[in-house]
C-alpha cells in the first residue's frame, strides 16, 4: 500500500464488477490486522483529480 505506485482493484458486488483505487488501509493498533479498506471507484467518464508529492534532488556545481 504505501509505494508511489497505484494500488488499482476489482471488486466484484451482487455480480457487479467495480474498478477502484486503494486508497487507505488501517491496522489494529496490537495485533496488525487489516480492519479496513477504503476504495475509490473509478468511473470512465469522470474526472479524478489526484495530489502526487514529487520528491526532486537538485545536484548544484561548485
Amino acid at each position: 500500500m504505501y509505494t508511489p505506485n497505484f494500488q488499482l482493484a476489482e471488486v466484484k458486488v451482487d455480480g457487479a464488477t467495480y474498478k477502484c483505487i486503494l486508497k487507505d488501509l488501517q491496522f489494529d493498533k496490537v495485533t496488525d490486522a487489516l480492519i479496513h479498506v477504503d476504495l475509490l471507484e473509478l468511473v470512465e467518464d469522470k474526472k479524478l483529480s489526484l495530489l502526487y508529492l514529487l520528491n526532486t534532488l537538485v545536484h548544484q556545481k561548485v
